[in-house]
């Protein structure tokens, strides 16, 4: 099997909204107002290349590389974890997890058997149901990227299994409409990007970081708008 890709980074993003103060304190270690706190530990086991998304004041988390369909909701106000119904999809890690309105979705990535997946599930909360979607057209892949601007999810890059040992850093963007459970190919990514980082400012998406070329290896620096 394939082992998951080892130089993906993890990226965590502090987004300071309109009107806070953001500057930084003159002594900021002499100081608690930029602190980190650990709160409850994951699930039962753990996990790594997860998908998660938010909806609301809760924040779930599922999948992962450990290849169980485990899917847990975390409560901040509680500071608990309460296991939910196991995504229905098979196992994988390496997915693309977002939410739109009051729905979250989970898909793509590298199941138990080292196939790669295009399928897409929807979570709906209210009912603690999934329900397989419209799968992406395009190449299935793993370690992709993606962002919601508005009521629309943008799923771009990753890596797609050409043979068993070739593998193609991928440029397709695709949108996903809920309403229509519709996808609509959109403009190439100027580069591959595999495992980016992914974020979304005032109605702009970005990715950078991750890799532009898996052979040889190239680390990336860049940032797209």
């Amino acid at each position: 099997m394939r082992k998951p890709i080892p130089w993906a980074a993890a990226v965590v993003l502090a987004l300071l909204a309109p009107g806070c103060d953001a500057t930084l304190p003159d002594n900021p270690e002499e100081t608690d107002v930029w602190e980190w706190t650990q709160v409850a530990p994951y699930g039962d086991t753990g996990a790594y290349y997860a998908a998660a998304f938010t909806i609301g004041e809760r924040a779930y988390v599922g999948t992962g590389y450990d290849f169980t369909t485990d899917f847990w909701e975390y409560n901040p106000d509680t500071n608990a974890w309460a296991q939910k119904a196991d995504f229905a999809g098979p196992a994988r890690g390496a997915s693309v997890g977002f939410a739109i309105g009051s729905k979250g979705y989970i898909g793509l990535g590298l199941n138990a058997d080292n196939v790669q997946c295009a399928d897409l599930w929807e979570y709906d909360p209210s009912t603690d149901g999934w329900t397989q979607k419209s799968s992406l057209p395009g190449f299935a892949r793993d370690h992709a990227g993606s962002f919601v601007i508005g009521e629309k999810a943008y799923v771009f890059g990753g890596v797609h299994k050409v043979s068993d040992t070739v593998y193609a850093d991928l440029k397709e963007v695709w949108e996903y409409d809920p309403q229509a459970d519709l996808w609509t190919r959109k403009a190439d990514l100027p580069e591959g990007a595999v495992s980016p980082a992914c974020f979304v400012i005032n109605g702009k998406g970005y990715f950078g970081t991750g890799v532009i070329s898996s052979d040889p290896r190239t680390l990336s620096a860049h940032l797209w708008e």
